[in-house]
Order: C-alpha cells, then structure tokens, then sequence
C-alpha cells in the first residue's frame, strides 16, 4: 500500500508472539526499492490477527482496520501517521475473533462499507463468533448487521467480494469452518440491493465434503476464463496432529456457471500510471443506469494483499457506457478517452 501518496507502495508487516506485546512494523518505500522502518502510531495495537487497509472517509490518505481481539481503526494522516480513530467511527466497541474483512461498495453510493467475518479457527478449536457489517456513512460506521441478515455464530475464514451474478451490486463469499474435522459448506451472500443479503449454501462452490477433513484458509474471487462471470478459488488446509508441523491442504478452483442476462465490464488496470502505482485507486464506470465504484487490487484478504489488475463490474441492465474514470490515491485523476465508444460485455485496457 502506498502510506504517503508518493506513488510507490510501501510495506506493513502484522506482528505476533505468543506471550509478548505485539510489534507492528511499517516500512516506507523511498523510490528505488529501499525500505526504512518509520513510526507511525500503530506499532503497538493490540489486535493482531488481520488487517483491512481502506480510505473510509475518501481523504487520499489509506486508513487501517486491525482484527481480533476486537476491531481496532486507525485514520491515515499526512506525514505517515496513523491516530487511533475507534470510538469516534465505530458504533460500539467490539470483542471476540474476526478472520477476514472486505472494503466494497455495498449500495452504489461511493463510499466503501466493510464487512468483517467472525470466527476463528486455532488448530483443532473452533472459537465462535458473528460476522459485523458496517455501512460508510460519510466517514462513520453504523452497525447494520441484524438488519443486514449477517451470518451469525459458527466461523468463517476470511472472505472475498465479487459481484457474482453481474446484477450491479456486490455480493460476498465466506469460507466456512466448523467445530470438528469434517468440512462444511462455505456461504455465499446474494447482495439484494437494499443493504440486506441473502445467504445460502447450494451454490456449487463446494468440493465434496463427506470424506474431507481439511478447513478453510481464505477465498479469492477472480474471472479466471474472462467470460464475464467471476469465479472463486478455495485454499483449504489441514493440520497433521502427529506431525504438528506439517500442514496439508487443497487449492479448489470453482467456475462460476451462473446463466444471466446481466451486462458487465472488466477494465485491465496496469500497475502503476507515469509512475505512480494503481494500487487502492478509485475507478468509476457510469452507464446509463448509475455509477459504480471499485477500487484496483485486493477483493479481501485477512492477512496479506493482492493486487488483481482485471477489474470487474457487474452492470446490471445498463445499455451503454458513459464515462470510466480512475482516481490515484494523490487525487491525480484518468478518464479513459474512449468510454463513448465502449461496448459492454468485454474486457478493455485503462491504458
């Protein structure tokens, strides 16, 4: 992530020991691939499991959330700072273990919602939790979890975003663990366009379960055959008792076969525009039917961050095109010249 707007990505390192303080380190990055460790107000929080960066109050500036215990937020600043901004943007303060978070634009309105998964798995223990869902209003979080029909009890590892269906709204996929060995159904949340989701569990991204002992380490969403619809890819993994450090798993690949009449666009966004990385840029495609808002890279992860550079939306019934704008972290901002021109159901190049 890019912490000071110089258009270089710099590096945070999420730290634990068991039985001593957590050590958070962050690193910037000076231009030519040299990173010196900088203080930044941070180093010293107390959750440690997984961090979600974010720009929930749309300053330029990345902000941070740090899960389980709790949730923890920190609001970016100028000069590579970070001050603690929990009680002032979260509804409540919030216990128990979360095992993922995603930034998505749940309701077409610009700003970004997040989502975090509850539960946790440490070996062979299940410690149960809920999921919360915070909606983005202008900068503060309202809790809208009930009313939002998240997922409740049990647990989840980590959780990605997609919209799945190409409807126009964002929809989420949870992996699933369960309290003993055997392998349960991971959940998808059908986003209903009305800040409510339905859930279910016959989607078919499940591999066979019966004889399946492994749990879940995390999903990505990604259109791997570019036919329009987003697929998803399952890592799952298993600890050896016998052998406590070896650990077994599988790598799932599930294609999405969803029959829609839906429209969609995928704009390939390069990594870095006259030097300056794409990485957590804003880009808005408005068709004759709205705007809608993703941001370039991760579509959630707990502990680490990727960048996928084909960016996909869901459009719904739209038409036509209108305008495709991308927006840097520094406020610089791109329009792709021929969004006039552009047909939909195809993927196109930013640059």
């Amino acid at each position: 992530f890019d912490i000071d707007q110089d258009g270089d990505l710099d590096l945070f390192i999420l730290g634990r020991r068991g039985g001593h303080p957590e050590t958070h380190a962050m690193y910037r990055n000076d231009g030519s691939g040299n990173f010196t460790r900088i203080s930044t107000g941070i180093e010293n929080a107390t959750a440690y499991v997984g961090f979600l960066f974010t720009d929930f109050n749309g300053d330029g500036f990345l902000d941070v959330f740090l899960f389980s215990p709790g949730i923890l937020v920190f609001q970016g600043l100028p000069h590579s700072q970070f001050q603690d901004v929990t009680a002032k943007v979260l509804p409540t303060s919030y216990r128990g273990y979360f095992n993922g978070a995603v930034a998505f634009d749940a309701d077409n309105d610009g700003d970004f919602d997040v989502y975090l998964s509850g539960g946790y798995r440490d070996k062979s223990k299940l410690i149960p939790g809920s999921d919360v869902f915070l909606e983005n209003r202008g900068g503060f979080f309202v809790d809208i979890s009930r009313s939002a029909k998240a997922l409740r009890g049990g647990g989840r590892a980590g959780i990605t975003a997609a919209d799945f269906d190409n409807d126009g709204f964002v929809d989420l996929f949870l992996p699933s663990v369960g309290s003993g060995s055997q392998r349960i159904p991971d959940f998808i949340l059908w986003n209903l366009g009305n800040m409510t989701f339905g859930s279910y569990t016959n989607h078919g991204a499940n591999s066979p379960l019966a004889l399946d002992i492994t749990y879940p380490s995390g999903a990505q969403a990604f259109d791997y055959d570019r036919d329009g619809l987003v697929d998803v890819i399952v890592g799952t993994r298993y600890r050896n008792e016998s052998t406590p450090l070896f650990y077994t798993g599988n790598l799932r690949l599930f294609k999405n076969v969803l029959e829609t009449k839906n429209s969609y666009l995928i704009i390939k966004v390069p990594p870095s525009i006259q030097n300056k990385s794409t990485m957590d840029a804003l880009l808005a495609v408005t068709t004759n039917t709205g705007t809608f808002y993703r941001r370039v890279g991760s579509v959630g992860e707990s502990r680490t961050q990727s960048f996928i550079d084909q960016v996909h939306f869901g459009l719904g019934l739209a038409t036509s095109v209108e305008n495709i704008t991308l927006a840097l972290l520094d406020g610089t901002m791109f329009v792709l010249n021929s969004s006039r021109s552009t047909t939909l159901n195809q993927m196109i190049v930013f640059f």
